[in-house]
C-alpha cells in the first residue's frame, strides 16, 4: 500500500513539473461560435506581447506573438482562421509588455474586427497604444433608433497586477468569431 502511494505522489509530481505556463485567469470569449476553438499558451517563460495574421475589415486570423522578458518577439504556434484579408504584425518592442486588451466587435458580435492594446515599456514606464485589425470598425444596429449598437460585456480584458498576458482561447472558421485573454505569471516579467 505504502509502496503505490509513493509512486502516486512521485507520478503527480513529475505531472505537476512538467505543465507549461500555469493560467490564473482566462477571460470568457466574447463573440460568436465559429466551426472550431483554439486554446494557445505561449511557451513557459515567454509572455504574449503581440499578435500576426490576416486583417481586412475584420480579423480573418491570428497567431500569438511570444516573448520572453527584455527578449526579441515571435510569432509561436498556430494561426486560426482564414486566409482572407492582408498579412499583419503587430506587437510590443523588445524590453515592453502588454497587460489588457480591448476587443472590437463587428454587428452582432458575429466577429472580431479588432484587438487594441497598450505597450508598456518595462524601464521607463512609457506606454505606446496597438491595433490588430480595423479599429475603425463600427458596429451597427439595425431596427428601430438605428445606430452604434450597445457595448459588449467582457471586451475590456485587463490581467491582474501580478499577472500578465500569456496566451488566448479563440473561436474561428474563416474569420476570428470570438476572442478571450488568458493572463498568468511569468518569470522576469513587471
Amino acid at each position: 500500500m505504502r509502496k503505490s502511494i509513493a509512486s502516486f505522489v512521485a507520478l503527480a509530481a513529475a505531472a505537476l513539473s512538467s505543465t507549461p505556463a500555469f493560467a490564473l485567469h482566462e477571460f470568457p470569449t466574447v463573440g460568436d461560435r465559429g466551426d472550431a476553438g483554439a486554446h494557445a499558451e505561449c511557451p513557459e517563460g515567454k509572455q504574449l506581447v503581440g499578435f500576426s495574421g490576416r486583417t481586412g475589415t475584420w480579423i480573418d486570423s491570428v497567431q500569438m506573438v511570444c516573448a520572453a522578458p527584455g527578449a526579441q518577439p515571435v510569432a509561436t504556434g498556430a494561426r486560426y482562421g482564414g486566409a482572407g484579408g492582408q498579412a499583419v504584425d503587430s506587437f510590443c518592442r523588445r524590453g515592453w509588455q502588454m497587460n489588457a486588451i480591448f476587443l472590437n466587435m463587428t454587428t452582432h458580435n458575429a466577429r472580431v474586427a479588432s484587438i487594441s492594446y497598450t505597450c508598456k515599456s518595462v524601464q521607463t514606464g512609457e506606454t505606446q497604444p496597438f491595433t490588430f485589425g480595423n479599429g475603425s470598425y463600427v458596429a451597427r444596429c439595425p431596427g428601430f433608433g438605428v445606430g452604434n449598437c450597445a457595448t459588449t460585456d467582457n471586451t475590456y480584458q485587463p490581467c491582474a497586477a501580478d499577472e500578465v498576458p500569456i496566451g488566448f482561447n479563440a473561436r474561428y472558421g474563416k474569420d476570428v468569431n470570438a476572442f478571450g485573454l488568458i493572463c498568468g505569471r511569468v518569470k522576469g516579467a513587471r
